[in-house]
């Protein structure tokens, strides 16, 4: 079973093995509905534990904000319907020690929470904005963890600051600090990044694979909005596959995926970016997507210049 805030595998392949009496019993789900709508969506949410009205208010309220951040992509929720399912771990040191997403005949978002916390420290936490963010891209087999996984962990960061629960300057440090992470792994491990992703669970490669896929879209993202002048992005993109294909009864092969997206923004950024950086032994060059928004690193520092242009206004708009 995976950490915190990843796309299980295992419960997908549950789902397809057994049929649908046998998962009911075994989720023996008896409790309350309590309903949550966000635009073009309903989040039904499960308490898989003795809550006091405080808490489940507490709780709701979280889940509200974290699914209209998910809005911020497109302005809609990704899909009609999903189920939400909150168990109790007291004895965890976090809010949300662990998330996961099942995608088979229906949409359902297992979290595990310690109820505990206050309020501030669930909303900022960056779990249920990840594992929501994952609603958007369709199941895209074993192996490919580094697509989904860095395009959730890249919105669970972006899209944060357009909902209002994270600074812009936080944001990018936490890219920053991200990014060196998953560049470190990838010196230690001298693997590709398909190479990592293939095998990121016998390894333990995850800091590379998701901050590696993160790094991926972040590049996607700025050259879309760059060589189209706005008028194509990453929210265009999977706004544009939201009304044609996603399913929750479907999967992709990621290859045919990223074809799939180049035809909807009339590009070729996503396989070239693939192409470029799926491949090579370095991790994805975040400094120089960086340089392109404006944003000077040094060991220590990370400053936002504020009148080069071009350059601010395309950071502006990946975080309007």
């Amino acid at each position: 079973m995976c950490k915190k805030a990843c796309l299980s595998l295992l419960p997908f392949f549950i789902y397809l093995l057994l049929p649908a009496t046998a998962i009911a019993e075994k989720d023996n789900i008896k409790s309350e509905k309590h309903i949550t709508y966000v635009s073009g969506g309903e989040v039904d949410v499960y308490f898989e534990f003795q809550a006091s009205p405080q808490t489940k208010q507490k709780l709701l309220k979280w889940l509200k904000v974290s699914s209209e951040t998910v809005t911020t992509l497109y302005g809609q929720f990704p899909v009609k319907l999903v189920e939400v399912h909150l168990y109790d771990l007291p004895t965890a040191n976090e809010p949300v020690p662990w998330g996961e997403v099942w995608k088979n005949g229906k949409y359902r978002v297992n979290f595990q929470v310690n109820a505990n916390f206050p309020l501030a420290s669930f909303i900022s936490d960056w779990t249920a904005s990840h594992e929501f963010s994952h609603l958007i891209h369709p199941y895209t087999g074993t192996g490919s963890a580094w697509f989904g996984e860095g395009l959730a962990t890249y919105l669970q960061n972006t899209l944060r600051v357009r909902q209002g629960s994270l600074n812009e300057m936080d944001m990018w440090r936490k890219l920053l600090d991200g990014f060196r992470r998953g560049e470190h792994q990838a010196q230690q491990n001298r693997l590709t990044l398909f190479q990592a992703s293939k095998n990121m669970r016998s390894t333990g490669n995850y800091q590379h694979v998701y901050w590696g896929g993160a790094a991926y879209f972040l590049a996607v993202d700025i050259r879309l909005r760059e060589i189209t002048k706005g008028r194509e992005s990453l929210d265009t993109a999977w706004h544009k596959f939201q009304q044609c294909c996603l399913s929750e009864n479907n999967s992709w092969s990621v290859e045919t995926l990223i074809s799939k997206l180049d035809q909807l923004t009339e590009t070729s950024v996503f396989s070239e970016e693939y192409k470029n950086n799926l491949f090579s032994k370095n991790f994805p060059d975040y400094y120089n997507s960086f340089k392109q928004l404006g944003i000077k690193v040094s060991s220590n520092a990370l400053t936002l210049e504020a009148n080069n242009g071009s350059m601010s206004q395309l950071r502006r708009q990946i975080i309007k």
